[in-house]
Protein backbone atom coordinates (compact mmCIF):
# COMPACT_ATOMS: atom_id res chain seq x y z
CA UNK A 1 0.00 0.00 0.00
CA UNK A 2 1.24 3.50 -0.34
CA UNK A 3 2.54 5.87 1.76
CA UNK A 4 -0.63 8.16 2.62
CA UNK A 5 1.31 10.41 5.25
CA UNK A 6 3.07 12.72 2.82
CA UNK A 7 -0.63 12.84 0.35
CA UNK A 8 -2.87 15.31 1.01
CA UNK A 9 -5.93 14.62 2.94
CA UNK A 10 -8.17 15.81 0.52
CA UNK A 11 -8.08 17.75 -2.63
CA UNK A 12 -8.64 21.49 -2.16
CA UNK A 13 -8.50 22.59 -5.66
CA UNK A 14 -11.88 19.91 -6.18
CA UNK A 15 -13.30 21.08 -2.86
CA UNK A 16 -12.75 24.62 -4.01
CA UNK A 17 -14.43 24.04 -7.31
CA UNK A 18 -17.32 22.85 -5.82
CA UNK A 19 -17.66 25.28 -2.85
CA UNK A 20 -17.62 28.07 -5.62
CA UNK A 21 -20.32 26.12 -7.67
CA UNK A 22 -23.12 27.53 -5.30
CA UNK A 23 -21.47 28.74 -2.00
CA UNK A 24 -20.76 25.94 -0.53
CA UNK A 25 -24.55 24.70 -0.49
CA UNK A 26 -23.41 21.42 -3.17
CA UNK A 27 -20.46 21.07 -0.89
CA UNK A 28 -21.62 21.14 2.22
CA UNK A 29 -24.82 18.51 1.07
CA UNK A 30 -21.93 16.46 -0.07
CA UNK A 31 -19.93 16.28 3.16
CA UNK A 32 -23.70 15.56 4.91
CA UNK A 33 -24.05 12.38 2.79
CA UNK A 34 -21.02 11.04 3.05
CA UNK A 35 -20.78 11.33 7.12
CA UNK A 36 -23.54 9.27 7.38
CA UNK A 37 -22.58 7.27 4.38
CA UNK A 38 -18.88 6.06 4.88
CA UNK A 39 -19.73 4.94 8.41
CA UNK A 40 -22.53 2.61 7.38
CA UNK A 41 -19.93 1.33 4.67
CA UNK A 42 -17.24 0.36 6.73
CA UNK A 43 -19.86 -1.39 9.14
CA UNK A 44 -21.01 -2.99 5.98
CA UNK A 45 -17.53 -3.90 4.65
CA UNK A 46 -16.58 -5.18 8.43
CA UNK A 47 -19.70 -7.66 8.32
CA UNK A 48 -18.39 -8.64 4.71
CA UNK A 49 -15.26 -9.31 6.06
CA UNK A 50 -16.27 -11.57 8.96
CA UNK A 51 -18.92 -13.51 6.43
CA UNK A 52 -15.96 -14.01 3.95
CA UNK A 53 -18.59 -12.09 0.93
CA UNK A 54 -16.08 -11.40 -1.41
CA UNK A 55 -19.03 -10.02 -4.00
CA UNK A 56 -20.01 -8.07 -1.44
CA UNK A 57 -16.69 -6.54 -0.21
CA UNK A 58 -16.13 -5.82 -3.80
CA UNK A 59 -19.22 -3.63 -4.13
CA UNK A 60 -18.74 -1.90 -0.97
CA UNK A 61 -15.03 -1.23 -1.82
CA UNK A 62 -16.36 0.46 -4.71
CA UNK A 63 -19.14 2.72 -2.80
CA UNK A 64 -16.43 3.98 -0.38
CA UNK A 65 -14.25 5.25 -3.22
CA UNK A 66 -16.82 6.61 -5.40
CA UNK A 67 -17.92 8.75 -1.72
CA UNK A 68 -14.77 9.33 -0.84
CA UNK A 69 -13.81 10.93 -4.32
CA UNK A 70 -17.19 12.53 -4.76
CA UNK A 71 -15.71 14.73 -1.67
CA UNK A 72 -12.30 15.37 -2.38
CA UNK A 73 -10.73 13.04 -0.16
CA UNK A 74 -8.51 11.92 -2.65
CA UNK A 75 -6.45 10.01 0.04
CA UNK A 76 -8.89 7.68 1.23
CA UNK A 77 -9.96 7.49 -1.97
CA UNK A 78 -6.96 6.58 -3.09
CA UNK A 79 -6.06 4.06 -0.39
CA UNK A 80 -9.85 2.22 -1.16
CA UNK A 81 -9.09 1.78 -4.51
CA UNK A 82 -5.58 0.24 -4.01
CA UNK A 83 -7.45 -2.06 -1.16
CA UNK A 84 -9.78 -2.72 -3.57
CA UNK A 85 -7.19 -4.26 -6.31
CA UNK A 86 -5.53 -6.09 -3.68
CA UNK A 87 -8.83 -7.80 -2.29
CA UNK A 88 -8.74 -9.56 -5.75
CA UNK A 89 -5.51 -11.57 -4.73
CA UNK A 90 -5.94 -14.72 -3.17
CA UNK A 91 -4.50 -14.80 0.07
CA UNK A 92 -4.94 -10.93 0.63
CA UNK A 93 -6.24 -10.26 4.19
CA UNK A 94 -8.64 -7.23 4.33
CA UNK A 95 -8.54 -6.76 8.28
CA UNK A 96 -5.17 -5.82 8.05
CA UNK A 97 -5.69 -2.97 6.33
CA UNK A 98 -9.86 -2.43 8.00
CA UNK A 99 -8.37 0.11 10.89
CA UNK A 100 -6.25 1.96 8.53
CA UNK A 101 -9.06 2.53 6.58
CA UNK A 102 -11.48 3.41 9.43
CA UNK A 103 -9.04 5.55 10.87
CA UNK A 104 -8.37 7.39 7.62
CA UNK A 105 -12.32 7.54 6.90
CA UNK A 106 -12.66 9.52 10.57
CA UNK A 107 -9.56 11.99 9.31
CA UNK A 108 -11.17 12.71 6.09
CA UNK A 109 -14.45 12.95 7.68
CA UNK A 110 -13.14 15.65 10.22
CA UNK A 111 -11.53 17.41 7.77
CA UNK A 112 -14.45 17.64 5.52
CA UNK A 113 -16.34 19.03 8.60
CA UNK A 114 -13.83 21.75 9.04
CA UNK A 115 -14.10 22.40 5.49
CA UNK A 116 -17.69 23.06 5.68
CA UNK A 117 -16.96 25.90 8.16
CA UNK A 118 -14.51 27.40 5.93
CA UNK A 119 -12.15 26.48 3.35
CA UNK A 120 -9.27 27.90 5.29
CA UNK A 121 -8.83 24.97 7.49
CA UNK A 122 -8.45 22.57 4.52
Amino acid sequence: MGNYSKSALLNQEYIKTLWEMDNGGTFTELVEISQEMIPIAIGELKYALRTQNKESLEMILHKLKGSAGTVGAEQMAKFVEETRLAAKQPNYDLSRDLEKLNALANQSLNALSRAVNGLFYL
